[in-house]
């Protein structure tokens, strides 16, 4: 596997946990053969060349220690392994820094976690690749959110949860949108965090989709404040104004410093 495939799922904060199906397996150069009348069975070993190259669990463990994952392999207890994998993901530690401004983008940064308490076994993603600056022209970033909103599929870079009241006589609707913080690119400016976020509000239905309003929420939080976004999440209320025939309402969310995106697609109440 190539370095910049894991560079990506590490990056989707996505821990790998590969289970090599095949179970127990014996080294190459083993053969079976009876040798009594009991029915035992001995492996005997044939010396022959084995070709100097990578065996099929050299990706997996590649995989798992690239992505914070740990891979099993070569174990008839298949079910066990899927158990383990579940259950170290049970705790854990989220740790964040900001990287120097002058690295280079594009190359490799290996991160290394070290910890004072002897016999303990860490598992974290063994680095990253430094994304390039996203394009700030105002146009590209429309395009973004217009194609994920035009896709059959949630975007799943920003965890969205949004709550749509009941639309009122002129066709409006109050929004209560919920956006969970872990991949909103908060930068320090002075005493303040501060972010952006471009925001899609789109009415549609089974046919097709209306003109959608383009908003922008740009947060200056205090250090208190910060904190408190860190623990419960992003909380933005918006009015949107709907046209007739809608039935739904798409919200497309886009981190402006790194680009991640996400969406979300809620039913409007009392439409047909």
């Amino acid at each position: 596997m190539r370095s910049k495939d894991k560079g990506a799922i590490s990056s989707a904060n996505v821990a790998s946990y590969p289970v090599d199906a095949r179970g127990l397996t014996l080294p190459p150069g083993f053969k079976d053969s009876s040798v009594s009348g009991f029915g035992s069975v001995l492996y005997e070993w044939q010396p022959q060349h084995i070709p100097l190259t990578a065996s099929n669990q050299d990706p997996m463990s590649q995989l798992a220690e690239g992505t914070g994952g740990r891979a099993y392999y070569n174990t008839n207890d298949l079910a066990n392994a899927i158990r383990e994998a579940v259950s170290d993901t049970r705790l854990i530690y989220t740790l964040g820094y900001y990287p120097d401004e002058r690295e280079d983008g594009g190359r490799f940064h290996a991160i290394k976690v070290q910890v004072n308490r002897p016999g303990v076994e860490l598992h974290y993603r063994t680095g990253y690749y430094q994304a390039a600056p996203r394009v700030t022209d105002t146009m590209a970033r429309k395009d973004e959110l217009e194609q994920a909103a035009s896709s059959p599929l949630d975007a799943t870079g920003l965890a969205l949860q949004v709550k749509v009241g009941a639309p009122t006589p002129l066709q409006q609707v109050e929004c209560l949108l919920h956006i969970a913080p872990e991949n909103v690119q908060f930068e320090p400016q002075g005493d303040r965090w501060t972010a952006v976020l471009d925001i899609l509000w789109l009415g549609r239905n089974a046919e097709h989709s209306f003109n959608g309003k383009d908003d922008e929420l740009r947060l200056q939080l205090t250090e208190e404040n910060y904190r408190r976004v860190a623990r419960t999440g992003i909380v933005y209320r918006q009015m949107v104004q709907l046209e007739p025939g809608a039935t739904e309402l798409r919200v497309v969310v886009r981190d402006a410093a790194s680009g991640v995106i996400g969406s979300v697609t809620a039913p409007l109440a009392g439409a047909r």
